[in-house]
């Protein structure tokens, strides 16, 4: 009895063994349910936020091209707004990239879209206003089909301002070129085409420049290797300009020589106010452009100057002849001022062959120092001048006063690559970096550099702070 009694609890305890484990395993399934359950909602619910997210960016994308669309028309007021008070140089730029940039007609990226020295310019002057272009510009690419036919951009107009080296604040500034007005090379000229030196074959030189200080025998651009090897473009006092060419050098205190006294015997006076361009004084006025154009007809060195077909020298002030050979006749109160000396000795009889280290240069005159190396003598640079420069070309043969005017209409949009006769050109137009291109045949490029450059420094110039031309924008060449 015993023994059976101990069987069937033995028997129990293994029935209730097996249903404990039963129940285990169901708890664990129903607990493996519920898990599952979870993870499914989980899921649900990310996909919904998923698809909330996308719905939101949607409409953030839609309510930013309306706001694109709302707000450009008001941006160009908004940076005046940010930038008046601090810089308003800086402004101006920004302005005038602004109205000529063209927005790229693809999706760009940003280093793409920098590419564009537009674009570049502009982050350099305001990243987070680059920026919104870059977005902008890539939102409408997006909604608009591409189009054939080259863009036709208007480039912003540079030129560079120079402080020179008499004021106290003046860095002896200028720009450096290894062109030679009387280069014994020949370079660039093919043998037997005749075209030779300027000294030999003249020339014309067509500038804009402006007078930011008065100050005796200053050049805004010049080479000199003696008395008789002259290339400088200058003015002798407040009221005189200081052209040297060859052995010739107009601008001495006689009274013929004066813009006034020009002005008024050319007839400049019966068609334009002169008070519009000089002062009480008879003095170019300050911080206002003028074109200036030079002229001379060559002739082999050694000769006599006896008739007006020799060594002529034509001066022209905003596209008129002020001084010359065969003047132009405006209206009626024209005098006849035929008999006048207009030759001079501009021959360079002396030195033709000689060579200096260094070249023509802008800001100031590059001079012949001490000394030399290989035969070629040191130069050193001196007489500068405050001023502004803009547009300088050289050609290897005269120019008639169509020409001249067609150059002065033309205003900063006149173009002398590709001319006739041209030898150098240098435009000013990089607007930042240290290198002024020539645009003529040559390459006689340009780097912004100061006295310090040269083998000799003269020695008023050696004293003076550091420091390179700066780049200016010139939407115009107004006197505003």
């Amino acid at each position: 009895m015993k023994h059976r009694q101990k069987q069937w609890e033995k028997k129990w305890e293994e029935e209730e063994r097996k249903i404990a484990e039963e129940a285990e395993k169901e708890e664990a399934r129903i607990a493996e349910m519920q898990a599952q359950a979870r993870r499914q909602k989980l899921l649900i619910e990310q996909q919904e936020t998923n698809r909330l997210r996308q719905q939101n960016l949607q409409k953030q994308q839609e309510l930013a091209e309306e706001k694109w669309d709302k707000h450009f028309d008001s941006l160009l007021t908004q940076i005046k707004d940010q930038f008046q008070k601090n810089n308003n140089n800086k402004l101006d730029e920004i302005k005038v990239i602004i109205k000529n940039r063209q927005p790229s007609l693809q999706e760009l990226d940003w280093e793409t879209w920098l590419s564009d020295p537009l674009n570049q310019r502009l982050a350099d002057l305001d990243f987070e206003h680059a920026m919104e272009l870059f977005k902008r510009d890539n939102l409408l690419a997006r909604r608009r089909r591409p189009t054939r036919g080259k863009l036709n951009r208007l480039a912003i107009n540079y030129a560079l301002s120079f402080t020179g080296d008499t004021q106290a604040t003046a860095r002896a500034d200028l720009v450096a070129t290894n062109f030679n007005p009387n280069d014994p090379t020949n370079k660039g000229f093919a043998e037997g085409s005749g075209r030779i030196p300027l000294a030999k074959s003249g020339f014309t030189i067509s500038y804009w420049y402006r007078p930011d200080e008065r100050t005796g025998d200053a050049f805004a651009m010049g080479w000199k290797y003696g008395n008789s090897s002259r290339f400088s473009f200058g003015m002798r006092n407040a009221a005189r300009p200081f052209f040297s060419i060859g052995s010739n050098t107009f601008g001495t205190y006689g009274s013929h020589n004066s813009w006034v006294t020009m002005m008024t015997n050319s007839g400049f006076s019966a068609v334009n106010n002169i008070d519009d361009f000089l002062d009480g004084d008879a003095n170019l006025r300050l911080d206002q452009w003028y074109h200036i154009a030079i002229t001379y007809v060559g002739s082999e060195p050694g000769g006599v100057a006896n008739n007006e077909t020799d060594r002529i020298r034509r001066i022209y002030f905003n596209g008129y002849q002020l001084y010359g050979q065969n003047s132009e006749k405006i209206g009626t109160d024209y005098n006849d001022w035929h008999n006048v000396d207009r030759r001079g000795e501009m021959n360079w009889t002396a030195n033709l062959d000689e060579e200096m280290t260094r070249g023509f240069s802008f800001g100031m005159r590059c001079l012949k120092g001490s000394g030399a190396t290989d035969g070629v003598d040191n130069a050193k640079y001196n007489n500068g001048h405050a001023c502004g420069l803009d547009d300088v070309a050289i050609y290897n043969e005269l120019k008639d006063n169509d020409w001249v005017r067609s150059v002065y209409n033309g205003g900063p949009n006149f173009n002398h690559t590709g001319g006739d006769g041209l030898v150098g050109y240098w435009r000013f137009n990089e607007g930042n970096g240290t290198t002024v291109k020539d645009l003529g045949p040559y390459g006689y490029h340009g780097t912004l550099t100061n006295g310090s450059d040269a083998e000799t420094v003269q020695a008023s110039i050696s004293s003076i702070a550091s420091g390179v031309p700066t780049w200016e924008v010139l939407p115009s060449y107004s006197g505003d």
